[in-house]
């Protein structure tokens, strides 16, 4: 009994420390779990010793394990992915689902912690080279592939100087040569687990390249991705047939037709003026409207025609707590552009497979 008690107690860790560790929002968190009335904290460490409490009733704990598992699941499958889409025939299509657990890795190294990400050491010594490391089922004869792998990092940090872990002289010395400073800020650099996935959907004639995007990717990350390459090898090896993914599907002309739409809410939007200005706007607020914004809206008025080259869309989500949202990652430069392409779009913040396919409707 003793045995069973710890391990749930492991069980409500893990979980949490597994959504920090994927960078889960805790204002999401704290919303979540205040709706289905489990203890919540104003801080991660806060939280952690609330569920550590040895007074929690075993029957409460096996109801929140499942709770903890089902966000932490949806999250590294739903949450934050930028995307490539790419058109694809649904008879080869319908193949390649049938053919995609051939491609598993059954040695991968994250198969074994799998849905956990491998330890700090662990996760040094694997290949910066995705592994295939599961495949699931996607809707009406569709298929997931979940590819893991380390992928290097870089993010600016603020240094709280108070905290740095040195003896009383060091310290006092360090604050001391940083007293004129009000804010110090650094690079942390590191390894992070990446969870991305490669979806293929027969009815939809689609095949999308699902990126984790729970921390902040390079450019490159994205452009240079390998799994285009990667597919196209496997499926002219399997199928005997050349480069069936070509060019990802272009995002650029439905930009306009997001904005105009009178659903969901615009949160950012940049457009390039009829008087040759670049405007680059966004709310304060997630759940206000950018196009019921006065100033944005006499603006138009006065300019009377504009070019967007980039927009975040948000949606009041029916399952969750979250606004599912859709960024188009332009440039100004693609404003108005005949030949413009954007290739990807990045999808936030969804809770759940309901969000995330509403917001992939929304598209087409």
């Amino acid at each position: 009994m003793q045995k069973l008690r710890e391990q749930e107690t492991i069980s409500l860790q893990c979980y949490l420390e597994a959504l920090q560790t994927k960078k889960y929002s805790f204002r999401t968190l704290q919303k979540e779990l205040t709706s289905r009335n489990m203890p919540s904290a104003q801080g991660w460490e806060p939280l952690f010793e609330k569920y550590k409490d040895p007074s929690i009733k075993k029957s409460d704990k096996g109801k929140w394990s499942l709770i903890l598992k089902e966000l932490y699941d949806n999250h590294i499958r739903y949450g934050s992915k930028a995307i490539f889409m790419f058109e694809i025939d649904r008879k080869l299509a319908l193949k390649i689902a049938d053919s995609f657990p051939g491609m598993v890795d059954q040695e991968s190294p994250f198969r074994t912690s799998f849905p956990f990400v491998l330890d700090d050491e662990s996760l040094k010594k694997t290949s910066l080279k995705p592994s295939v490391t599961l495949v699931e089922p996607e809707n009406d004869r569709g298929s997931r592939l979940i590819c893991c792998y380390k992928r290097a990092y870089k993010e600016r940090e603020q240094i709280e100087l108070e905290s740095l872990n040195t003896d009383a002289i060091k310290q006092k010395t360090i604050l001391e040569a940083f007293t004129d400073f009000e804010e110090i800020y650094g690079i942390r650099c590191g390894f992070t687990q990446s969870f991305d996935c490669i979806v293929i959907r027969p009815d939809e004639e689609r095949l999308e390249l699902q990126i984790d995007h729970c921390r902040q990717l390079n450019t490159d990350d994205l452009i240079k991705s390998f799994y285009k390459k990667l597919l196209n090898i496997w499926i002219e090896d399997t199928f005997k047939i050349k480069n069936a993914l070509n060019s990802p599907i272009n995002f650029y002309p439905i930009l306009q037709k997001l904005y105009k739409e009178d659903d969901g809410k615009i949160f950012k939007l940049g457009h390039v003026t009829g008087t040759d200005s670049i405007k680059e706007e966004r709310m304060r607020r997630g759940h206000l409207d950018l196009r019921e914004e006065p100033f944005h809206k006499k603006g138009l008025q006065a300019v009377v025609d504009t070019d967007p080259f980039s927009l975040t869309k948000k949606w009041d989500s029916e399952h969750g707590t979250t606004s599912p949202s859709v960024t188009i990652p332009g440039y100004s430069s693609h404003a108005g552009a005949s030949d413009a392409k954007i290739e990807y779009v990045i999808i936030n913040d969804c809770s759940c497979k309901q969000d995330f396919e509403m917001v992939l409707d929304k598209l087409f």
